[in-house]
């Protein structure tokens, strides 16, 4: 029997190897985020669901003051902590905040972050307009 030569049946060439770690080192470097201020210009699904997830949790806490501070209001009878005005001025804005700078923003953190990986795509349809919106919203 002759020995035959390396075939594609035989397994990857060395060099294919090579190709093929490169290309996808290039195509890392292509999709990876921007680093430094530019971070702030990326149009990345992920890196946008990010924001929108920190800054729906950053008025989380916000709106998690104002609860506190009814909570104290309420804690004691007669309590003079909060004015009659200012606690339904608190109540209503801890819903307002609740509904529309929380609850809202992370059910949309949500589906910006998972729609991608469960459709099999690599981005949104209008990355830019997902951004655009996130920097709306702030």
């Amino acid at each position: 029997m002759t020995e035959r030569e390396n075939t594609a049946a035989d397994g990857p060439d060395q060099e294919d190897e090579e190709v093929r770690r490169g290309q996808e080192e290039r195509l890392r470097k292509v999709w990876a985020a921007p680093k430094g201020w530019r971070y702030w210009s990326a149009v990345n699904n992920t890196e946008v669901g990010i924001w929108y997830t920190a800054a729906a949790f950053g008025f989380m806490l916000f709106v998690g003051v104002l609860a506190l501070t009814m909570r104290v209001q309420l804690a004691v009878p007669e309590n003079d902590f909060l004015t009659a005005t200012f606690y339904n001025q608190v109540y209503t804005l801890h819903g307002t905040v609740m509904m529309f700078l929380f609850a809202v923003p992370i059910f949309e953190a949500v589906a910006i972050i998972l729609l991608p990986e469960m459709l099999g795509a690599r981005d949104l349809p209008f990355p830019r307009l997902s951004a655009f919106g996130f920097w709306c919203f702030m």
